[in-house]
């Protein structure tokens, strides 16, 4: 019977998430041809659960390339009224460090913000603002052409 029961189960389709929101992915990483290095941002944000405030909780993958696709960090972030907040910690347990902090704006094209306390500035010392495209072809197995120098 339990057999039998198993059986059933693993033929059963699998269902497609609530709704098309349950899942996000942002990026900016791209190929830089003549250094040959793949730099840049990618930001997954998978639903956790809503709350009475209006505000969704997501986790947050984020994954940095400079020169090679780096091992991506977990963290916890939120959206509300267009604004999107994470927070990802430290992946060195040995340094006490805050926490990687983004903050920004969050559409369903794009996010653009910045990295708080990262020290990531352009050569004038002006904190740097990312732009992560959506993504919405998860086939999508390379990267583009960087169009000018990456941040």
């Amino acid at each position: 019977m339990i057999l039998a029961v198993l059986a059933a189960a693993s033929c059963a389709p699998i269902s497609p998430p609530r709704d098309v929101a349950s899942a996000l992915r942002y990026s900016n990483i791209c190929f830089h041809e003549e250094s040959g290095d793949t730099v840049g941002f990618r930001v997954l944000l998978v639903s956790a659960y809503p709350w009475s405030s209006g505000r969704e909780i997501f986790h947050v993958i984020l994954q940095g390339a400079e020169g090679y696709l780096q091992l991506p960090m977990l963290g916890f972030g939120s959206i509300a009224d267009g604004r999107l907040w994470f927070s990802i910690p430290q992946p060195n347990a040995q340094v006490r460090e805050p926490p990687l902090s983004f903050g920004g704006t969050i559409t369903p094209e794009e996010i653009s913000g910045s990295f708080d306390g990262s020290g990531w500035t352009d050569r004038q010392g002006n904190r740097l603002v990312f732009h992560l495209k959506r993504e919405t072809n998860v086939e999508h197995r390379g990267f583009s052409e960087c169009l000018s120098d990456p941040p």
